[in-house]
């Protein structure tokens, strides 16, 4: 092959730009906010689904989208690719939706659940603080998609 029809990725104008770091920070964030919560290295490149999501941990499967803008336009590919990586690993999926920090203001995450998991955790919520732990746990096992004995 001529050597003028040949890439070299590290010269490449073309290639990646690096990641910024407010993906490491939302992804780093995102894994110690749930039980057991651990970065899936390498993510993006597997089509496996256990090696699939941001992060994964007892419970959820998570992806993480991170904006340094001022909006961010939610896409339902998004929720129903975590949503099938999760199902297929028995765990629940949620979607991190994050805003870097700006001059003026902190970083911002949010957390998104399919509304019945969000309803579930409520519930399991607000039964704990009424000291009724076994209502709690039942719920607590609904919102994850497992029985409150497991």
């Amino acid at each position: 092959m001529p050597v003028s029809l040949t890439r070299n990725w590290q010269d490449d104008p073309r290639r990646k730009k690096p990641r910024r770091a407010g993906f490491k920070v939302q992804e780093e964030r995102g894994a110690l906010a749930h039980p057991g919560g651990e970065q899936t290295r390498g993510s993006g490149c597997s089509t496996r689904p256990d090696r699939k999501g941001d992060s994964v941990g007892s419970l959820f499967r998570q992806s993480c989208k991170t904006t340094e803008k001022e909006s961010i336009s939610l896409k339902r590919s998004w929720w129903d690719e975590i949503m099938l990586q999760a199902q297929a690993t028995r765990h629940t999926p949620m979607l991190v939706i994050g805003f870097d920090a700006g001059a003026s203001r902190p970083r911002c995450d949010i957390a998104a659940f399919d509304l019945r998991t969000a309803e579930y955790m409520t519930k399991a919520m607000g039964a704990l603080l009424d000291g009724d732990d076994a209502t709690a746990r039942v719920y607590a096992g609904l919102a994850t998609g497992r029985s409150a004995s497991s």
